[in-house]
């Protein structure tokens, strides 16, 4: 899940979104905010301020830069990190 519109995926929609149905791509946090609920619906795991911020969920991204550089903790370039589940 990346917050970067500029990465987006592709998705089909079978009704209407904004004037368009079918496959549609979306990025973002349009895209990455449905992963994290599905995942939660699956997994019946509730994400709570204690879940997210902890260090059971994410895998903290320490290196990389996007002009920003990435470090310990949560960042301009990689947020929480990655899902370890």
């Amino acid at each position: 899940m990346v917050g970067d519109p500029a990465t987006p995926a592709a998705v089909y929609v079978d009704f209407d979104v904004l004037g368009m149905t079918g496959w549609i791509t979306v990025g973002g946090t349009s895209l990455a905010a449905p992963i994290v609920a599905a995942r939660a619906a699956v997994t019946g795991e509730v994400f709570d301020a204690t879940t997210v911020y902890s260090d059971r969920v994410f895998r903290d991204v320490v290196r990389g830069n996007n002009g920003f550089s990435a470090g310990p903790g949560s960042d301009l370039v990689t947020g929480r990190g990655s899902l370890i589940r």
